[in-house]
């Protein structure tokens, strides 16, 4: 079978990228002849390690530039011409590979331009994000009378009409899929853990790990004024924050001002094992989850999590009191209550811990890449 993945790049950290890489890289080793195409990669080094025998094709669109352009008009006629760019070359290159399948990595407005391409192939649309996310602020309040109705008429309107132009529409948790619950084209396939491991955590170590991009619906920040809440009680504790991100200068800054000498800002690594072997606790503060692959590579080393409760990933996979804990939104004080108990409370940790590596086990990859290929069996081979 001929599967192409169509993803913005392949030098960033994330876990869509992660969980894209690994998929490709499965599927090459089941003999399915993969194909990674990136929008613009820039000829920089790929981040994951990919198969020999994957075949990478850059399209060259650069859409970042747009974000520098401030005259609308300018964006607008600028954007324009990207998509027609993007259309052209996308559509000669399905045309020479003649693929059974084709899959859409990211959820944006232009996501709309593969299904117009008739190659034949059979188009799916992942969605990595909760609904809007990759549109916001497309929902959020604004002064401006003709923003709001533009939005509501007219940019709504057209996002929510993308999926139902694709083959199949897969969602990550059935959370997220009850938010399109009009469509009829819709998957539920949740994200498999990325690491396989034979080692587990001790929870010992007394450090919290929190590992993510520098965003801000990854609201970073928010960790440092709950650990500022419980440093002088845990003195021997540590916090480690691995990533990067357009807000590391933000997060140093935080840490300096509150005055915080119990945490440290790690560069990521491809591999994050040791992260998590030296860790005892795994916290998330995200304002937004469509999954939370942190969290099921945390149980797979045997950690509880704790993470607000935000939508739509972290209650999928926590069971609240049982592996880890469930905080409501923004709940700051309760964070650092729960965060207290499990780093003063070496038995509930570790029995949350072996609780967690129980609950790891549905989210191995030859479990879910096996629903992956049932859907690509169910799809007909379609001719342009």
């Amino acid at each position: 079978m001929k599967i192409a993945y169509l993803i913005t790049d392949l030098y960033s950290m994330g876990g869509a990228h992660n969980i894209t890489a690994r998929k490709m890289n499965y599927l090459a080793s089941l003999g399915h002849e993969v194909f990674l195409i990136t929008e613009y990669q820039d000829d920089k080094e790929m981040f994951y390690l990919l198969s020999s025998s994957i075949q990478h094709f850059d399209l060259g669109i650069d859409f970042e530039q747009l974000h520098s352009i401030k005259s609308p008009l300018k964006r607008f006629l600028k954007k324009a011409e990207l998509n027609r760019a993007y259309t052209r070359k996308l559509s000669e290159l399905l045309s020479r590979l003649k693929l059974d399948i084709c899959i859409n990595v990211f959820f944006t407005f232009r996501a709309e331009l593969l299904p117009k391409i008739n190659d034949g192939s059979y188009k799916i649309l992942e969605l990595h994000s909760i609904k809007y996310a990759s549109i916001h602020p497309l929902t959020g309040a604004s002064s401006n009378l003709g923003t709001r109705l533009f939005n509501k008429f007219f940019r709504i309107p057209r996002y929510e009409a993308i999926p139902k132009k694709y083959d199949q529409f897969v969602c990550l948790t059935k959370a997220s899929a009850d938010e399109w619950n009009e469509l009829d084209n819709i998957s539920i396939i949740p994200n498999f853990c990325t690491l396989k491991t034979k080692e587990v955590s001790t929870l010992d170590e007394k450090r919290v790990l929190l590992l993510g991009r520098f965003s801000p619906e990854k609201n970073v920040a928010a960790i440092l004024y709950i650990w500022a809440l419980l440093e002088q009680k845990h003195k021997d504790w540590q916090l480690d924050i691995v990533g990067d991100g357009v807000e590391k200068a933000i997060i140093e800054s935080k840490i300096k001002s509150l005055g915080l000498k119990q945490v440290q800002v790690k560069a990521p690594s491809s591999s994050v094992e040791q992260f998590y072997l030296n860790s005892s606790i795994v916290a998330l503060t995200s304002q937004q989850e469509s999954f939370g692959l942190v969290i099921i590579e945390a149980q797979t080393f045997a950690i509880p999590s704790i993470a607000y409760n935000c939508p739509c990933g972290p209650k999928s996979i926590i069971s609240d009191n049982k592996d880890g804990f469930l905080i409501e939104m923004n709940d700051s004080k309760s964070f650092a209550q729960k965060l207290d108990l499990l780093m003063s409370n070496t038995s509930l940790r570790k029995e949350m811990g072996q609780n967690a590596l129980i609950a790891s086990k549905q989210y191995e990859i030859e479990e879910v890449m096996n629903k992956w290929l049932a859907l690509f069996n169910s799809a007909p081979r379609r001719e342009a």
